[in-house]
């Protein structure tokens, strides 16, 4: 299924994570997504898909989410630097300059801070390598999945 598709080997990561301990019901989660709410030149660009589909997803996080600890950072190139975020510009004097966000990117994140104090992440969903917007709703079903905290046995060894 196009556009449904979260990288396993990056949830198994988290999956790793959450099983060890390092990942708790009560660990701070930040979901990012950058996306391009930005006019372009390009006459297939629809900016309001963009702008539409991040709300989508904030909504749908906090919705699915609300019993965990997660802020959702939303950057459109328009939103101040996200200290730390991969896809900010980081300009040695970035007093006077904004975050851009990659044309055509709807990328979507997962950080968090392990029980060890270090920072981690993870790729749920990249428009820039898939070429194809999220399905939302699969993706936190997906992000949910991983997160669980019921742990079987198979997943101790």
């Amino acid at each position: 299924k196009k556009g449904s598709v979260v990288d396993n080997s990056s949830l198994a990561y988290l999956r790793t994570n959450v099983v060890s301990g390092h990942v708790t019901k009560t660990s701070h989660l930040e979901l990012r997504v950058e996306y391009c709410g930005r006019n372009s030149f390009s006459v297939r660009h629809k900016e309001e898909k963009y702008n539409l589909l991040a709300e989508q997803v904030k909504a749908a996080a906090f919705d699915r989410f609300k019993d965990r600890w997660m802020t959702v950072i939303a950057c459109n190139g328009e939103a101040a630097q996200i200290p730390g975020a991969p896809f900010a510009s980081k300009p040695a004097d970035n007093s006077h300059k904004k975050t851009s966000a990659r044309l055509g990117a709807f990328e979507m994140e997962l950080f968090w801070t392990d029980s060890t104090g270090k920072k981690r992440g993870t790729v749920l969903h990249s428009k820039l390598l898939t070429r194809s917007f999220p399905r939302v709703h699969q993706v936190l079903d997906d992000l949910a999945d991983a997160l669980d905290p019921n742990i079987d046995p198979q997943e101790r060894l």
